[in-house]
């Protein structure tokens, strides 16, 4: 039995703390491990497969006598750059499919597990092609082509799908004060848990990440067939984790075409406040319009809302209902609130560049450094190790101890946080590449080939600063972002939406293809100082821009979100 919903003045006195995570939770998160376990693990080795030629007397890409890297393809850094940023491109395209296919027709477990069967298959293909046999008969390549287009499809139908699975566990959406066993009187806030639920969430995917430093090191001493393997054998346990929570789960039901009623919603806010200049049109959608009848200023939103829409047809509000009017007015609010989180998520793909260079550039950085014998793409498993490690910092240790001196660590100001930490990262990483250049002019030369220049002696521990970087700031800006569009998204939105979110990612990455010729020496400098730049105006600008929402967040997190789930 849940006690008393709070006052305002417990609101303003007790501490808050989260609610209790429910099992089920806890196996999503497990599943979420093995999809990224299975996406990670594979992809980690996949700069060299592309990039590299294969070693003297190797047959699957591993390292055999004086070889310094793995390889397999020898396509070059360039297109081994274009490949793997497709590759994020497409992950991150198809959740917008899987979303609408999840909200419209299937639900989201029925979705994930269809979009399981894409993932395997592809998987399947990427390692049996990656064999001896398939690299001497150069079916390789073709069959790589094929299986990111496979992997990027069920990668992508899982990934819009899962998070609000996870947060669709949660029974309790209301608030309510609890007397703890030493006898402190709390508020059990729905904010607060959901804010450990995704903590949790992002502290599994980054556990699975951690599969690639097993995956690096057999491409190293087996071959690239070995290192996919493994990942592949992990996606496999995937339908076994929902065959066992299937009866276990709760399962929002899909709820028809939601999409055209939030599309007719956002057009009649649009008709009201259209004007061709575009900033009086700006100040229509952000301040409102003045009612003709009134004349106060009222918001554009207001004649999306049933009631008014009724009075403005022929006839007035004594008409029929239209069958076309199937909303009330809380969806108004909700989809308004949706778009605010669109708007915040506009700034997100200059965040994710950053993030998109541990993918391939940094690897191939790496390959320039002193290596002492260990793997150049070993370092990237050190990212989600960060992560593994500070998360749990973060939610038991520095996030509860500002929630009890009354001073909460709201998501504008996380995600700000995120970007700055973001840029510091790259400019990090354009100094480290500015010593590289130094040390060894040949890289300075248009056309210089990797085989024509010696490594530096800057050892490659020395590049780990970037990736505890990058990791703090996936803590501030992308956990939260995933939170966010949780929170904001109307319930029968909420996989659209988080699609949204992860879209930004695709985003990033198309602006990341305008960058294929300078992600190569000896332009690299350059690369990363403007990428820092870019995100440190973006974090400027959105914090700007935002600030003044972390004073409504609790209030807006209410609408809609409905009474608590039954047991």
């Amino acid at each position: 039995m849940l006690g008393p919903a709070p006052t305002e003045e417990e609101r303003r006195t007790l501490r808050k703390v989260p609610s209790y995570i429910p099992p089920m939770a806890f196996l999503v998160a497990f599943l979420e491990l093995c999809e990224r376990a299975s996406y990670y693990g594979l992809t980690g080795p996949i700069v060299n497969y592309i990039q590299n030629p294969l070693p003297p007397g190797s047959d699957g890409g591993q390292l055999v006598g004086t070889s310094k890297v793995p390889g397999a393809l020898g396509q070059g850094q360039s297109v081994a750059f274009a490949i793997t940023t497709f590759n994020s491109f497409w992950a991150y395209v198809m959740p917008i499919i899987g979303a609408v296919v999840a909200d419209t027709w299937l639900g989201r477990y029925k979705a994930i597990c269809w979009f399981t069967v894409v993932k395997i298959l592809a998987q399947i293909l990427l390692t049996a092609s990656a064999s001896p046999a398939g690299i001497a008969s150069g079916a390789a390549y073709p069959c790589l082509v094929v299986g990111i287009v496979l992997l990027g499809i069920g990668t992508g139908g899982i990934k819009s799908n899962v998070s609000p699975l996870i947060a669709d566990q949660i029974k309790t959406r209301k608030a309510y004060v609890e007397t703890l066993k030493d006898g402190t009187r709390v508020i059990r806030d729905p904010n607060a848990t959901m804010q450990r639920l995704f903590n949790l969430f992002y502290f599994f995917i980054n556990l699975g990440a951690c599969l690639k430093i097993a995956t690096v090191y057999l491409e190293k001493d087996i071959g690239f067939w070995a290192s996919f393997l493994l990942p592949t054998c992990l996606a496999c346990l995937m339908p076994l984790v929902l065959l066992l929570g299937n009866k276990h789960y709760i399962k929002v039901p899909p709820r028809g075409s939601i999409l055209l009623e939030a599309l007719r919603v956002i057009r009649l806010v649009i008709a009201k406040g259209f004007s061709w200049n575009i900033l009086r049109f700006r100040n229509n959608l952000a301040n409102g319009v003045i009612d003709s009848t009134t004349g106060q200023r009222t918001s554009v939103w207001e004649y999306a809302k049933p009631l008014v829409v009724m009075s403005s047809l022929k006839g007035g509000s004594a008409l029929e209902r239209p069958k076309w009017l199937t909303w009330d007015a809380t969806f108004v609010e909700e989809v308004q609130r949706t778009m605010r989180a669109c708007a915040i998520f506009a700034y997100y793909p200059l965040f994710w560049l950053p993030y998109l260079m541990m993918t391939n550039n940094l690897v191939s950085q790496a390959a320039t450094l002193r290596l002492g014998g260990v793997p150049n793409d070993i370092l990237s498993a050190f990212n989600p190790i960060s992560v593994v490690i500070m998360l749990p910092i973060m939610d038991r240790v520095v996030y509860p101890l500002l929630r009890r001196f009354n001073l909460p660590f709201r998501p504008i100001t996380r995600i700000f946080v995120g970007f700055m930490v973001a840029a510091a990262a790259m400019v990090y990483a354009a100094v480290l590449q500015a010593k590289i250049y130094d040390e060894v002019p040949c890289r300075t030369q248009p056309g210089a080939a990797d085989a024509d220049c010696d490594s530096s002696s800057i050892s490659l521990w020395v590049q780990l600063p970037v990736y505890i970087l990058i990791a703090f700031s996936e803590i501030m800006a992308s956990v939260t972002g995933l939170e966010y569009a949780y929170q904001k998204a109307p319930a029968r939105l909420k996989s659209v939406v988080t699609s949204l979110y992860l879209f930004t990612n695709a985003f990033a990455s198309a602006l990341s293809f305008a960058l294929t010729h300078v992600s190569q020496d000896p332009y690299l400098v350059w690369l990363y100082g403007s990428i820092a730049v870019a995100a440190f105006i973006a974090g400027i600008l959105f914090f700007i821009s935002f600030r003044k929402w972390n004073k409504f967040e609790e209030v807006e997190n209410e609408i809609g979100r409905g009474p608590d789930r039954e047991e």
